[in-house]
């Protein structure tokens, strides 16, 4: 196991490892658990922006004449239908 040397501002590290003494484990504890999420979650990040740069293309896509196509909206349009309501 590696050790690391982490600079906190005093305020910071008081309140870490209050709330980490609050839960019964170490702030040690705490930094390694964040950098396993982190690490084990970066494919899963990069999956899912892919998956949204894809659906953004799709959408980009379409045929904006055609009935139940994405925008590009106006804000006029946005609220038309709201507006309505009260005239």
């Amino acid at each position: 196991m590696k050790n690391l040397t982490l600079t906190l501002p005093d305020d910071l590290y008081r309140k870490a490892r209050s709330k980490a003494a609050a839960a019964d484990t170490s702030l040690s504890r705490v930094v390694q658990d964040y950098v396993r999420r982190w690490v084990r979650d970066e494919p899963a990040h990069a999956e899912l922006a892919a998956r949204l740069d894809a659906l953004f293309a799709d959408s980009d896509a379409r045929d904006q004449n055609k009935r139940g196509s994405a925008g590009p909206f106006g804000r006029e349009d946005l609220y038309a239908g709201r507006l309505e309501r009260f005239r």
